[in-house]
């Protein structure tokens, strides 16, 4: 997910806006191979200055697994390489996009007009400039198997290194739930799939910061987040019946990942191991079962 990645490097587009005075232009880069979808082929090599209204909508990403990316330049280069500046000024529309094949929904998305015809539109969710604020599309709207290629590749990114080290803040997809995990979810949260977490204050349950204080967790093991999703049993506690928490044998671990079931959507309440065979492990496992009822035992791993 190379696109998305460098996209939501803040370092990036800052040194864009410090250096515009020198570089005052961007231009539109395109990997330009097989796998370019087509209305990013139409856009490479297209140049806007950086104050452009078309970089508040086309800034890459433009769509899941993006590859695309922006390069400043220079008058100078401008003028050596014989480009064309266009403007965004009264080219950019809005008009209503599909977000999800499986329910036919649509987002009103803001698009551009291209000088030779023809509009071209991000993917809904993406019609906006990150360097300008922490974002992450909507995930409960778009169908799951891409959000979860997204939620997975997203994870393992700079983007989420800088939010689980604390230097961005906002809320952040850590796994995303099936039809099937979403039925034994709370009745107020089954409409959700994606589930985040958010950076928070340390010592704050329901955070990344609480999760670093267990000094064992690092960021590949938020990986396993989406595992327990998929085959961790499933417990409902008796004294929390907004909560549903998955625990996840695999590894030489116990991973506990209990989740709150909101209207708002779904997030995590922690997030930590156990090593299997302890007396921590036993005691724990016991006190999880007497405590609760299982919705789903784990699944085996295929």
């Amino acid at each position: 997910m190379h696109g998305f990645s460098r996209a939501l490097c803040p370092g990036r587009e800052t040194s864009f806006q410090k250096n515009k005075k020198a570089r005052p232009y961007g231009q539109f880069v395109a990997v330009m191979d097989p796998k370019t979808r087509d209305k990013h082929a139409r856009l490479h090599g297209k140049v806007f200055h950086l104050d452009d209204p078309f970089w508040d909508r086309f800034t890459p990403p433009l769509d899941f697994n993006c590859r695309c990316r922006k390069r400043a330049l220079s008058k100078r280069d401008v003028a050596r390489r014989g480009l064309k500046v266009l403007s965004g000024k009264g080219r950019m529309v809005r008009e209503n996009q599909l977000v999800s094949k499986r329910t036919g929904e649509t987002e009103p998305v803001t698009g551009y007009r291209l000088p030779g015809g023809g509009k071209i539109f991000p993917r809904a969710g993406f019609d906006n400039n990150q360097w300008k604020a922490q974002y992450q599309p909507n995930l409960d709207k778009h169908d799951y198997d891409i959000a979860k290629s997204y939620t997975q590749a997203a994870v393992k990114g700079p983007a989420f290194k800088r939010f689980f080290e604390g230097k961005s803040k906002g809320r952040f997809p850590i796994a995303v739930m099936n039809a099937e995990t979403r039925a034994l979810m709370p009745a107020a949260a089954r409409g959700k799939q994606a589930v985040t977490i958010r950076y928070g204050k340390k010592g704050r349950r329901g955070t990344v910061a609480h999760v670093r204080e267990h000094k064992n967790i690092t960021q590949e093991d938020l990986l396993r987040a989406q595992e327990a999703v998929d085959d961790g049993m499933v417990i409902a506690p008796f004294s929390r019946k907004i909560e549903r928490q998955f625990l996840l044998e695999r590894g030489g671990f116990l991973w506990i990942f209990p989740t709150l079931g909101e209207n708002l959507g779904m997030k995590t309440a922690t997030f930590w191991k156990i090593p299997l065979g302890t007396k921590n492990y036993e005691e724990f496992l016991k006190t999880k079962l007497e405590g609760g009822k299982v919705l789903r035992k784990q699944k085996k791993k295929n």
